[in-house]
């Protein structure tokens, strides 16, 4: 029985490799059509209606997203539940803003805006001081003035 020598076994080297910005086109359209279970025609085709906008190579190549695929995704679901193009666009336009709307009201990743009511209406006619009344016609015409777009049901007398 021989004796071989035994060394130590190396430690394994830390390759970790940064996954990449979920913004980054990674992905080939084959690779990504593959991943979310669609052709790639129908890629080509949502790119063409404006649904999705995957960053291109100085060649042209497409390079989808993490984020693209996600988008991918949700056009399944909502081709599923029997939209077409023309309102998965509405709906993705209007999730968006959404998100957006939700981003400004909280402020930062984390933080709240602000938790007092009254704090946030300040400057837009918020609530009035304790003993002070409210005036009605102001907070009609502070309401039209921002774009409320219901009609006034106590429109001023123009005899």
């Amino acid at each position: 029985m021989s004796d071989e020598s035994k060394l130590p076994e190396p430690a394994p080297a830390d390759l970790t490799v940064p996954a990449p910005d979920r913004d980054s086109g990674v992905y080939g359209i084959s690779v990504a059509a593959e991943l979310v279970g669609m052709g790639a025609q129908n890629l080509r085709l949502y790119e063409s209606r404006g649904l999705l906008e995957p960053e291109r190579t100085h060649g042209g190549t497409r390079r989808y997203s993490a984020n693209d695929l996600e988008r991918l995704r949700r056009i399944g679901d909502l081709l599923s539940a029997g939209l077409n193009l023309a309102g998965i666009g509405m709906v993705m336009d209007l999730e968006r803003e959404n998100a957006r709307l939700r981003d400004d009201r909280t402020g930062p990743v984390g933080t709240e805006a602000t938790s007092d009511p009254t704090a946030r209406a300040e400057g837009a006619g918020g609530a009035p001081s304790p003993g002070e009344q409210e005036d009605p016609a102001e907070r009609r015409d502070q309401a039209h003035a921002v774009g409320d777009s219901t009609p006034d049901p106590h429109p001023p007398d123009r005899t």
